[in-house]
C-alpha cells in the first residue's frame, strides 16, 4: 500500500507539473489544470498595441498637417471648396490608419438645403469622420471652454461652430438664436449629438431638447443618422486603436412642423426611437 501510495503521488506530481491531467484525478479538475498551466498571449497583446501607435500616428499626422493647411487656407478659398479640401485629407489620414467610411441614404437629402442631422455620439474621432462623410460644409455647437483652448478656439471660431453656454440657461437660448441664424443662411448643415456626452456600451442615452426647439424654432428638417463600427475601432475611455469601417446611415428627414412646439416631446422620442431602431437595439437596450 505504502509503494501504491509513494506511485500514485508520485505520478499526481509529475502529471500537474507537466500541466497534464493525472490518471488519478477525475476529468474535470484534470481539465482546470490543464486550462490553468497554458501560458498568456502577450504577444497578441503586444500587437495590438503596435497596430494601436501606428494607427495614432497615422491620425496625429493627420492633424498635424491637415488642419494647418486648412488654417491657411480659411479665408482665401470659398468655403466648399476648403471643405472639399478637408474631406479629401481626413478621408486619406483616416484610410491610412485603416479605417474606411461608408456612407448610406444620401439620396434622402436635398444638398441644396440646411439640414439638423442628429445621430449617436461615439467616440472622439467625429469631426474627422462627419468633415470625411457629409458632401455639404457641416457646423457644430461647442461647449464655450472649448473657444478658450489655444489654436483649436480659434479655428472653431473661424470655421463657424457655434458656441454655447450650458451653466446659464438664458445665455444658452440666446446661443441657439444664433445657430438658427447660420441656418437660415443656408449653405451648412447643422450636427448634433443630442446626447451630449459619447456612449461607453453602445446605448443610446436620453436626449437633450436643445436641438429640438431649434428645429422647431426654424422649421428645419431633422435628418436622423447612425454610425456604427466606430465603437470596435475606438471605444469611449480606452486608447486601444484598431482599423476597422465606419458606416454612416441616414434616415428620411422628419420635418418639425408637422410637430409644433406642443409636441416637442412626441417630435425628441420620433428622432430617438428612428436612431434605436436603426442600430437594432430593443427599448431596454436603447
Amino acid at each position: 500500500m505504502r509503494v501504491l501510495r509513494r506511485v500514485s503521488s508520485r505520478e499526481q506530481f509529475r502529471a500537474t507539473m507537466e500541466g497534464l491531467p493525472s490518471p488519478f484525478l477525475s476529468k474535470e479538475v484534470g481539465v482546470q489544470m490543464v486550462s490553468q498551466s497554458r501560458p498568456a498571449r502577450p504577444l497578441r497583446y503586444s500587437f495590438d498595441w503596435v497596430v494601436s501607435a501606428y494607427i495614432w500616428l497615422t491620425w496625429l499626422l493627420m492633424v498635424i498637417i491637415g488642419l494647418p493647411i486648412i488654417c491657411l487656407l480659411i479665408g482665401l478659398l470659398p468655403r466648399r471648396v476648403l471643405y472639399g479640401l478637408a474631406r479629401v485629407l481626413f478621408r486619406a489620414g483616416l484610410a491610412i490608419g485603416g479605417v474606411r467610411i461608408q456612407v448610406k441614404g444620401l439620396e434622402h437629402l436635398d444638398r441644396s438645403k440646411p439640414y439638423i442631422l442628429m445621430g449617436n455620439h461615439v467616440n472622439l474621432l467625429e469631426v474627422f469622420v462627419f468633415t470625411a462623410a457629409f458632401p455639404v460644409p457641416i457646423v457644430g455647437i461647442e461647449k464655450k471652454e472649448n473657444f478658450r483652448i489655444p489654436f483649436y478656439g480659434w479655428l472653431l471660431k473661424r470655421w463657424g461652430q457655434i458656441a454655447i453656454d450650458r451653466a446659464n440657461l438664458d445665455q444658452a437660448k440666446k446661443d441657439l438664436d444664433r445657430g438658427a441664424e447660420v441656418l437660415r443662411r443656408g449653405g451648412s448643415w447643422l450636427v448634433l449629438m443630442p446626447e451630449g456626452t459619447r456612449s461607453r456600451d453602445g446605448k443610446v442615452g436620453p436626449f437633450k431638447k436643445g436641438g429640438f426647439h431649434l428645429a422647431i424654432q426654424t422649421g428645419v428638417p431633422i435628418a436622423p443618422f447612425v454610425q456604427e463600427g466606430g465603437r470596435s475601432i475606438l471605444s469611449t475611455g480606452s486608447w486601444l486603436a484598431r482599423p476597422g469601417v465606419i458606416t454612416i446611415s441616414i434616415l428620411p428627414p422628419i420635418d418639425p412642423k408637422d410637430y409644433g412646439p406642443e409636441r416637442l416631446e412626441d417630435l425628441l422620442e420620433t428622432v430617438r426611437d428612428r436612431i434605436v431602431g436603426q442600430l437594432g437595439l430593443t427599448e431596454g437596450e436603447g
